[in-house]
Parts: C-alpha cells; structure tokens; sequence
C-alpha cells in the first residue's frame, strides 16, 4: 500500500500459496526496483533541472553579454563622439592659436618697425636741433662780435665827440662872453658908463638867448648825448644775448644728455 502511493501497484493476480520467503523476495525484488526506478525518475527530474538551471544561467549570460555588448557598444559610440567633438574643438583651437600667434609676430613687427621709426625720427630731430642749436649760437657769437666792435667803434667816436663837444663848449661859451662883452660895451657907450663882469652875468637870459638864436652849434651836444644813449641801449642788448646764449648753452646741453639716453636705449633694445 506504501508503495502504491508511490506510482507502484503490486499485482492482484498473487497468489496466498506461495511461501512466504518467496513471496518476500519477490517484495525485496519488487522494492528494489521500484527504487531505482524512483531514484532513476529522481536522478532524471533532479538533471532536468539542472539541465533548466543550465540552460536558464546560460540564456541569463547570453542576456546579460548582449546588455554588456550593448552597453559597450553605446558607450564606445558616445565615447567615439566626444573623441571627435574633442578632435575638432582641438583643431579648432589650434587654428586659433595660430591665428593669435600670426597676429602676435605682426604686431610685434608693427611695434619694431614704429619704434625703430621713431628712435631715427627723435634721432634726426635731436640732431636737427643741435645742427640749429650750433648755428644759432654761431650766429649769436658773430653778431655779438660785430656788436662789440661797433659798440668799441662808437665809444671811441662817443669819446672822441665829448671831447670836441666840450672844447666847443668852451669856444661857444667863450664866444657868448664875447657878445655879452660887446652888447653891454656898446649900452654903456650910449650911457655914457662902463660895464663890469656882474653887469653881464645879471643880463636876462632871454636877451642873449635871442642874441645866439641864428648860433648852429648848439645841436652838436644833443648828438653826443645820443650817441651816448645808443651805446647804453647796445650794452642793455648786448646783455640780453649773452642771457640767450646761456640759455641757449643750457639747451644744448640738455639735448646733448637726452640724445645720450636716446642712445644708451637703442644700444640696449639692439643687445
């Protein structure tokens, strides 16, 4: 009966003759075959399973390589991608870089050719000046030369015309005296009297100088005067260029130390 709930039915054509040891080797018989038949059907399911497991491990490996193949393969898409957008960004910046450093080198060659440009202009133009600077001062130093020797000229004239000024001033005054002399001989002749020095010397004035009124000499002194006063505004000139030419100098020398900085730069850019 145990062995009926088992799948395994004894025969119902037995018989209750047989002895029983016969009939109990024919049970053992019977259960040993049921066993193997039960533990053949328990070996077959338990290897179908693992044949299903088998086939369930291999199928999930098969899936999870294709999801790994799938993946790998959009990852290795995306990352083709980016290796070309970086590609490009790449080429892009280094067209930039080259662009940038063309323009570099063209300033650079814009910024040397000015200051080179430059540095020959302030060059020239220092030189100019000193070349003006030089003339000036050659100009200055002859003109004061002939100034001095006019103004030597004009003192030896002014001397010599003060000297024959006051020599005719003596012979002008002398002669006045003279005059006063004869007009106040011939008032006492006709006043019966005598005229001493004091007589003359309290004589208007106004009379003797409408006595000596036609007298041409009485110019000469305003001549020497002004040649006096013309040798006075020569030295009052004369003065004025030497201040010019000291600043003149001082001009020059400071063009001199500025066209030495001009200099001492150029030699440093060229090392």
């Amino acid at each position: 009966m145990a062995r009926a709930a088992d799948g395994i039915t004894p025969p119902a054509d037995e018989k209750s003759d047989q002895s029983p040891y016969e009939l109990m080797r024919r049970i053992l018989r019977r259960k040993k075959t049921w066993e193997a038949s039960a533990l053949r059907a328990a070996k077959s399911r338990e290897e179908s399973l693992k044949i299903d497991d088998n086939n369930a491990a291999v199928d999930a490996d098969d899936d999870a390589r294709e999801r790994e193949e799938l993946l790998d393969k959009a990852t290795r898409e995306d990352a083709m991608i980016r290796a070309n957008e970086a590609r490009e960004e790449l080429n892009r910046l280094f067209l930039r870089r080259a662009e940038l450093e063309k323009s570099a080198r063209q300033w650079n060659e814009r910024m040397n050719d000015y200051e080179q440009s430059s540095l020959r202009g302030e060059k020239d133009e220092l030189e100019k000046l000193r070349r003006d600077h030089d003339d000036e001062i050659e100009r200055l130093e002859e003109k004061m030369r002939v100034e001095n020797e006019m103004d030597e000229e004009e003192r030896k004239s002014a001397a010599i015309g003060r000297k024959r000024t006051a020599k005719e001033g003596a012979e002008e005054e002398e002669e006045r005296r003279r005059k006063r002399q004869k007009v106040m001989e011939s008032i006492t002749a006709k006043a019966g009297g005598s005229a001493s020095d004091s007589d003359m010397n309290n004589m208007p004035t106004g009379f003797m100088e409408n006595s000596n009124a036609g007298d041409g000499n009485s110019g000469k002194i305003g001549v020497g005067e002004a040649k006096v006063s013309g040798s006075v505004q020569k030295e009052e000139e004369l003065k004025k260029i030497l201040d010019e030419m000291s600043y003149l100098n001082k001009t020059k020398s400071q063009m001199i130390w500025l066209l030495k900085q001009v200099i001492t730069a150029e030699t440093k850019m060229k090392r």
